[in-house]
């Protein structure tokens, strides 16, 4: 990791308590955190602030997280940006629409904090 320019993360998620812990092991290894519990103050933090990753959750209230990547990927100003889907929902087929719609991975509820930082790690390089 570049000295310069600490690396930040946008949390979005609608469960504080997961937030918070995802929040902390991520501060914990020297990441700035953005966190959100939904769609819209997502999409408000990406215009604000510079995001390096984002990691969503798939079930949210005002529209799901398969829906804000795709929407995250329509904007040029953000396509490049790495999204990790942070989520309970282990079906094949949601796995299939998590890549389809743009995602570059999947961490599964309840997580490992390791794979998280590992993950996170890998596409922030």
């Amino acid at each position: 990791m570049d000295d310069d320019h600490k690396k930040s993360i946008l949390i979005i998620d609608d469960d504080l308590t997961i937030r918070k812990l995802i929040g902390h092991h991520l501060k914990a290894n020297n990441y700035t955190i953005f966190e959100s519990s939904g769609a819209m103050g997502g999409f408000k933090i990406l215009e604000e602030e510079s995001v390096d990753l984002v990691l969503c959750d798939v079930t949210m209230e005002e529209m799901d997280g398969f829906l804000f990547c795709e929407k995250v990927r329509e904007n040029e100003k953000y396509r490049s940006i790495p999204f990790i889907f942070v989520t309970a929902k282990t079906s094949q087929e949601d796995k299939d629409r998590a890549f389809k719609a743009g995602g570059d991975d999947i961490i599964i509820k309840p997580f490992d904090s390791q794979d998280l930082i590992m993950k996170v790690g890998l596409l922030l390089k």
